[in-house]
């Protein structure tokens, strides 16, 4: 049977005067059958997941997804052209900053420690799979450098939901796009809901 339960985390970089979490740490029990739909889902390299989880699929799993809470990195939706019906040019830019790294970095950091240091884990039995990440084995198991390697390998986008576009009032925060009726700034009879 799976859970999920989720805690919202101050990481310790967050900066002087932050009092919001940074990461919230999804901790979700669930066996690892196959690596098939990580595969489709989410287009990683089939032989890296068979690699990784060679010693976990079909054995009772733990996983800590730390989620990024508040990104710093900022994205863009471009148009191609003219034409209305062209694609738009969708450019995320994630883990361009690099406190959002930084961020998930100690969220895998504090589920370390979590798994190695808190009574209830130990009573189950938990421990840390120790087979590392195949493109990230030139680093320390576990350190830093291993983990930013992580990150930048295995890290994918998940169901929170997000705005595309910032909502402020007319003279307020230059970066608004709409205001609080959804009117596009700056462009009449266009308005954004999502």
């Amino acid at each position: 049977q799976a859970f999920v339960s989720t805690s919202n985390v101050l990481t310790p970089k967050s900066g002087p005067g932050v009092d919001w979490p940074d990461i919230q740490l999804v901790t979700m029990g669930a066996a690892i059958t196959d690596t098939t739909h990580l595969e489709s889902m989410s287009n990683f390299d089939e032989g890296v997941l068979k690699e990784f989880f060679q010693g976990s699929v079909g054995r009772h799993a733990l996983s800590f997804m730390p989620v990024l809470m508040r990104p710093k990195s900022v994205g863009e939706i471009l148009l191609r052209d003219k034409n209305p019906l062209s694609p738009l040019h969708i450019d995320p830019h994630y883990l361009e900053h690099p406190q959002d790294v930084r961020a998930l970095v100690e969220g895998l950091q504090l589920a370390v420690q979590l798994v190695e240091t808190t009574a209830s884990y130990k009573a189950l039995g938990a421990k840390i799979a120790d087979v590392p990440l195949p493109p990230c084995k030139q680093h320390r198991f576990k350190s830093d450098a291993y983990f930013e390697c992580y990150v930048r390998h295995m890290a994918t986008t998940i169901w929170h939901p997000a705005g595309t576009c910032r909502m402020g009032s007319g003279n307020g925060d230059p970066r608004t796009v709409v205001d609080s009726k959804l009117r596009v700034k700056g462009v009449q009879g266009l308005r954004v809901a999502d």
